[in-house]
């Protein structure tokens, strides 16, 4: 789930202050905050949660701290008829978290994962079901766009950069209901511009990683901080299925890979805990992750300073003007570019002039978008193992034409495509709507994808980084541009990193 940006600042701020791993879980117009910790029992072999209600954060980033409450077995201090049906309902569903708020007793599920809200239950006593179709109702009124929406995203999402004159001419409305328009999208799904950059210009491979710890496994908040301080790691969640962990990685050959994989695992907060691991370089085909900030720590490598020994400038190196207006527009690709040229006293029009040459270069590929607020429950990771090639290959038309016939959501149907070596199969990050979706959704790739055997894993927590959600208009996919060839039947495609 990606929070407002309001919001996940007061949460981080809160976790910082308890230690603590906290759960925003949004309700209405609020979000309540869940503290809670996972203690190792020892006996019955599993980790036994102990969990607080600590309050919760309005949409605009206010706090409101929960009321002190008596040490009191929980269920006392509440009325009868609250109490009688909350007794009820924890024979049936075991221990559940109770929070008051405006009239209602709202109960949430306490696992071994994310709490799960139950429903409700008011003053008369009479308990209201949060059931599946509420889910789904709600989300579909908060999805829901008309086509001309759908269309801005599309073009922000493909050149954030686009002037709202252009767009304006696009969707065929004028610019002031334009901009009113797109303000709005920016409100309601808290979008952030930045830009998807061209890593193999460095010479970097992607790399996904997937691991699964043999018995126990450190806790969330210890294993955040260690990821955090690889900025080579763009991105790593936890999971619920096979793996218990993923993790997206760059490195410029598998030596600095396992160098440092090697220097993670051994890191005393994980050295402890032993686990398996899955690796393989994923090609990109389709869909982005953003680049964190920290990775800018690695870029300074790259960049050519004038010196005896390095008098000219190789062609994999960039100028310092380069890397800095790289790292404002990863920041906000948004920025006007008279404010980089103040900022660093660069010279008039100079961080235009090389933003159009990186462009050029395909270090920058486009300016787009991520949507930080969207109504989807999590993201589910599928890997396609590929056992019969040649079925696969005679099939492969399928799983192009399901890419590019996208849905109405905000958001597109996938978010990461690619094509992965160890085993040979292909590499899956999709987002879900609704808890009954994961289900089909693993179904609709068995069946596009064929010959192959399916393995998928949905994301319980983001630790670094965020995915890439944006609208992209699949029509200048390049899947688009094979289903054509492929209805020909041709069957055997070349392609190099450059065309992804």
């Amino acid at each position: 789930m990606v929070l407002p940006k309001k919001v996940k600042e007061i949460l981080d701020k809160i976790h910082e202050e308890r230690g603590r791993y906290l759960y925003a879980k949004p309700f209405g117009d609020h979000y309540y905050v869940i503290e809670y910790e996972g203690k190792w029992d020892s006996q019955k072999k599993k980790v036994r949660m102990k969990t607080r209600y600590l309050g919760k954060i309005d949409n605009d980033g206010t706090f409101i701290e929960a009321r002190k409450r008596s040490k009191k077995p929980d269920g006392e201090g509440i009325p009868d008829k609250v109490a009688e049906e909350l007794q009820k309902l924890r024979m049936e569903h075991g221990e559940l978290r109770l929070i008051q708020d405006k009239g209602k007793y709202y109960l949430y599920e306490i696992g071994n994962s994310m709490p799960h809200l139950v429903g409700y239950i008011d003053l008369d006593g009479h308990f209201v079901k949060q059931d599946a179709e509420t889910d789904r109702n709600e989300i579909k009124k908060e999805s829901h766009l008309d086509k001309i929406d759908l269309r801005l995203l599309m073009l922000l999402s493909v050149n954030a950069r686009s002037t709202v004159q252009s767009m304006a001419r696009d969707i065929g409305l004028s610019s002031s209901a334009t901009r009113h328009r797109i303000e709005k999208l920016q409100k309601r799904y808290n979008i952030k511009y930045t830009l998807e950059f061209g890593y193999s210009f460095f010479g970097f491979f992607r790399f996904v990683v997937l691991i699964k710890f043999k018995d126990a496994k450190p806790s969330s908040e210890a294993i955040k901080k260690v990821l955090e301080k690889e900025p080579s790691i763009q991105y790593a969640a936890l999971l619920k299925g096979p793996y218990d962990l993923f993790i997206y990685i760059l490195a410029e050959n598998t030596r600095m890979l396992e160098i440092n994989l090697y220097r993670l695992e051994s890191d005393p907060v994980l050295a402890p805990f032993p686990s398996y691991r899955y690796v393989s370089y994923i090609t990109y085909s389709y869909g982005y992750i953003p680049m964190r900030d920290a990775f800018f720590e690695v870029l300074k490598d790259k960049v050519w300073h004038r010196s005896k020994e390095s008098p000219r400038r190789s062609p994999e190196k960039i100028l310092n003007s380069d890397y800095l207006v790289l790292k404002e527009l990863n920041e906000n690709g948004n920025i006007d570019f008279a404010d980089i040229d103040r900022k660093y006293n660069l010279g008039r029009g100079a961080a235009q002039y090389t933003y159009h040459r990186l462009l050029e270069r395909k270090i920058i590929y486009r300016i787009t978008i991520t949507m930080q607020n969207l109504p989807i429950k999590y993201a589910m990771i599928v890997k396609a193992n590929q056992l019969d090639m040649k079925e696969f290959n005679d099939n492969r038309g399928l799983y192009l034409s399901d890419i590019v016939d996208d849905t109405e959501t905000p958001v597109n149907k996938y978010l990461l495509v690619g094509d992965v070596a160890f085993p040979r199969g292909l590499f899956f990050i999709m987002p879900i709507f609704n808890d009954g979706d994961a289900e089909a959704t693993e179904k609709r790739v068995h069946d596009i994808v064929r010959g192959s055997e399916i393995e998928s894993a949905i994301t319980t927590e983001t630790l670094v980084g965020n995915l890439g959600f944006r609208k992209f208009n699949n029509e200048l996919s390049k899947q688009s541009n094979l289903i054509p060839i492929y209805k020909k039947g041709l069957k055997t495609i070349t392609t190099s990193e450059e065309d992804y």
